[in-house]
């Protein structure tokens, strides 16, 4: 849930809570889609595909072509629907503190811009940005700081890597592979990471 103040949504065009609000609306929605969409591309996959193969192929084809079409199924298409997903909302994300961002400099009249500021991690630059410009912070609790994080670490190996640990950095990767040891909906698969539906919706 999004908390933003509605009568200066109603009182003040330039307000972005509610456009904020808004897009992790959608999100959620798109989320609900994607749920309905991966099981049944899975299921799809799995028995349409083999179903076909079965008539044409040998029993030694048919096993190679079975492992073949359940790695298409259980690790392909999760990975590339869900990690879509992770990528808008990590996105959705930032795109929203960027809004703040700019709402508060030009009501403070501020000439330093978040964009000039260089910390990498977002909720510390947002930090970093409302101490300079009005002398206050947003506070996060630290378990919501170490989600952000982790929402970041997953969103870059799948965004600059595709999934692909090896590709990724050494800094990243110990992360990804703590992070999928918690039981958060993170799993590695052949050395990929994949993201399910549990995962997507907690970081939601």
């Amino acid at each position: 849930m999004i908390a933003f103040n509605l009568s200066m949504s109603l009182d003040d065009p330039d307000y972005p809570g509610l456009r904020i609000a808004g897009a992790f609306v959608e999100l959620n929605k798109y989320l609900d889609k994607l749920a309905e969409v991966v099981p049944y591309a899975q299921d799809q996959g799995l028995r349409v595909e083999i179903k076909r193969q079965a008539l044409s192929l040998g029993m030694a084809d048919l096993k190679d072509k079975i492992e073949e079409v359940k790695w298409v199924a259980e690790e392909l298409v999760p990975r590339f629907f869900m990690g879509a997903f992770a990528v808008a909302l990590a996105a959705t994300y930032e795109s929203a503190v960027t809004e703040v961002a700019g709402y508060v400099c030009a009501k403070a009249r501020a000439k330093l811009k978040i964009s000039d500021l260089r910390e990498r991690s977002t909720h510390k630059k947002i930090n970093l940005y409302l101490e300079s410009v009005i002398g206050d912070s947003y506070a996060l609790g630290s378990e919501l700081k170490n989600r952000l994080d982790e929402l970041s670490s997953v969103r870059n190996c799948i965004a600059h890597a595709n999934g692909n640990l090896a590709n990724s950095k050494n800094a990243n990767r110990l992360d990804l592979q703590a992070l999928a040891g918690t039981g958060r909906g993170v799993s590695i698969k052949n050395n990929y990471l994949v993201v399910s539906e549990r995962f997507a919706r907690q970081y939601l």
